[in-house]
């Protein structure tokens, strides 16, 4: 069940990134032409792979630190928590 959850807010993240516009992001510089409108099912696959890479990558560095390694070092080498 935790990994479902895990892997549905990971999936939410990464729409968010493909799907909304940078300004909606946050993003200081406004783009010169409209972001084009995407749909969910031109991205969906790509989404869901993503965040199943994202949910992978965190079940790794949470053995590694369970093991006792130093949780700067381990984002320093990986870049994910």
């Amino acid at each position: 069940m935790r990994r479902a959850l895990r892997a549905g807010a990971a999936l939410l993240a990464v729409a968010a990134m493909l799907l909304l516009p940078a300004a909606a992001m946050g993003a200081s510089a406004p783009s010169q032409k409209p972001a084009p409108k995407t749909t969910l099912p031109d991205v969906e696959d790509e989404v869901i792979s993503l965040a199943f890479e994202k949910v992978a990558g965190e079940d790794v560095m949470r053995d590694i630190l369970r093991k006792g390694a130093n949780l700067r070092a381990v984002f320093k080498e990986h870049g994910i928590l």
